[in-house]
């Protein structure tokens, strides 16, 4: 089985290889951003896991929401399995990390 660093550094290569989602994409995009849609995934984990997955998709994605960068795209908020929101929000993390330290340059 692979560790969390490892399940969150496969996520963060799989958006940037199938979605794009690379430093030049990222340009776009505030640290800010990047924090608030980890936040919206830890909030649809946290859910969950006090919930069960079962518990109502819309309910997640109302409290996702919330934290959801204003402008992007809300068809984006796709809330999962507790691991896998918890890979998202890694990787979003990890990207937040990547653009401070490029804006700290």
């Amino acid at each position: 089985m692979k560790t969390g660093i490892e399940l969150i550094a496969d996520e963060r290569n799989r958006q940037i290889q199938s979605e794009g989602f690379d430093d030049k994409h990222d340009e776009n995009n505030s640290t800010a951003d990047l924090i608030s849609a980890a936040i919206a995934y830890l909030e649809s984990a946290k859910i969950a896991s006090i919930c069960g997955e079962e518990f109502s998709e819309d309910s997640r994605v109302s409290a996702m929401k919330v934290n959801w960068p204003k402008w992007w795209d809300k068809s984006w908020i796709k809330p999962g399995t507790v691991d896998r929101d918890l890979e998202k929000a890694g990787a979003l993390v990890a990207a937040a990390l990547d653009r401070f330290n490029k804006d700290r340059k």
